[in-house]
């Protein structure tokens, strides 16, 4: 029905709102990080003074928002220089020694790295993984960087890694429809049974029939699913 149909794009219209206020407010603090005196002073001089006061930054940072998962600085080969994360509904916690890991192979660093100076590099939204494995309980998260020059010299990357489940809960919230969040290829991110979530690491989970077009919701309608099915297509 018209109606129904005109209910679903209004949602859609405001989660699409709620998605780029999302992503304005990590890319913000990304770009203020980058441009921090305390960055700039690291880059400069690689001693342990300003390798502190960077990682103090970043603690303060960290604490000033529960969403932020993880703010990293990782130097030129990928090494994870300073790295503060915040556990769930605790206060940050500072990384030290050996528990810093290389990253260097990592898909973000490599993409960033890339990625011309001043600009943002963005991720997918993911499942976030530590020493090569899935963590588990599931944590999703969404990953914004940028890399760091020193007289046109590539010396590493600024990333945030931000807990994405309270947004996917958002996005999940309606009194109305049924919500999907679909990527580009098909995979479910979100489904109404949660089991089904996630397709794109769990092969036994299933897919939309096709990966459907930048226009999801209009391909969808055509084919005949159900009036009312919320699609984001990523």
């Amino acid at each position: 029905p018209a109606e129904s149909s005109e209910k679903a794009e209004n949602e859609v219209k405001t989660k699409r709102e709620v998605l780029t206020e999302f992503v304005h407010q990590i890319e913000n603090k990304v770009h203020a990080l980058a441009k921090s005196e305390f960055t700039n002073s690291y880059l400069a001089e690689n001693s342990e003074s300003n390798r502190k006061s960077l990682t103090q930054l970043f603690f303060y940072v960290a604490s000033t928002n529960d969403s932020f998962m993880q703010i990293r600085f990782l130097d030129a080969q990928g090494w994870e220089k300073v790295r503060v994360d915040r556990p769930k509904n605790k206060s940050p916690i500072i990384i030290k020694g050996k528990d810093l890991q290389n990253k260097g192979k990592r898909g973000y660093f490599l993409g960033i790295a890339k990625t011309s100076v001043g600009e943002l590099w963005h991720s997918r939204f993911d499942l976030n993984i530590e020493r090569g494995a899935i963590e588990m309980p599931l944590n999703p998260t969404f990953r914004v960087g940028t890399p760091l020059y020193l007289d046109s010299v590539f010396k590493g990357i600024v990333i945030i890694n931000l807990r994405l489940e309270p947004f996917l809960d958002l996005l999940r919230s309606s009194e109305d429809f049924d919500t999907y969040l679909i990527d580009q290829n098909g995979k479910y991110i979100i489904h109404p049974d949660r089991n089904q979530e996630w397709s794109r690491y769990f092969t036994e989970r299933g897919q939309i029939q096709e990966p459907i077009s930048r226009d999801g919701y209009q391909k969808l309608n055509q084919k005949g699913y159900q009036i009312g099915t919320f699609v984001f297509s990523l």
